[in-house]
């Protein structure tokens, strides 16, 4: 959902969360399911585009993050993660002012990945293949309307990892993947 505007006349059921219960206006609810990828059966299936991204909070009640794709800016701040589920409100910004908060605002490390977008089966899945402290880690999301809509997976999807938040993006700026014990 790059650079789309919250529209003011949605309002979306809040389901849980203390404060949260009732409706929001203008919100957005991210259903995601993350897997890690087996193999490259998936290169050359989608193209890719470098990404840059930092964060001002990595609260895992409130992440704010601060995207530049290409040339373009955004600015998301999500809620905590219920499953595969989480408020999300994104904004697009300059991308002048999305490099500059990129290189004098936002925590450090930060992500460094190309993104690649794949249909499959009806589906667009993400692919994002990371670089810099990241190297070596490639995962794949897809983003759906409904927590239980089922979904079938490529054969190149491997295990998934969807509510280890070790593979959420805010984790890994702060414990890079090259430092994890891989061994067991």
């Amino acid at each position: 959902m790059y650079g789309a505007e919250p529209d003011p006349g949605l309002t979306a059921t809040v389901e849980k969360g203390k404060k949260d219960k009732g409706k929001v206006k203008g919100a957005r609810f991210e259903i995601e399911r993350k897997f890690l990828v087996a193999d490259d059966r998936w290169r050359g299936q989608g193209d890719g585009v470098y990404t840059r991204q930092g964060y001002l909070s990595v609260d895992p009640d409130r992440t704010v993050r601060v995207r530049l794709i290409g040339k373009k800016g955004f600015l998301t701040v999500k809620g905590r993660s219920e499953g595969p589920v989480r408020p999300e409100f994104e904004y697009a910004i300059p991308g002048k002012q999305a490099r500059y908060m990129l290189d004098h605002l936002c925590l450090r490390p930060q992500i460094e990945k190309v993104r690649y977008r794949i249909e499959f089966d009806g589906m667009a899945w993400e692919v994002d293949e990371f670089l810099g402290d990241n190297a070596g880690l490639v995962l794949a999301e897809v983003e759906l309307d409904s927590p239980d809509r089922k979904v079938r997976c490529p054969e190149w999807v491997g295990p998934e990892v969807t509510g280890d938040h070790r593979y959420s993006n805010a984790w890994l700026s702060q414990h890079p993947w090259k430092t994890w014990d891989k061994g067991g």
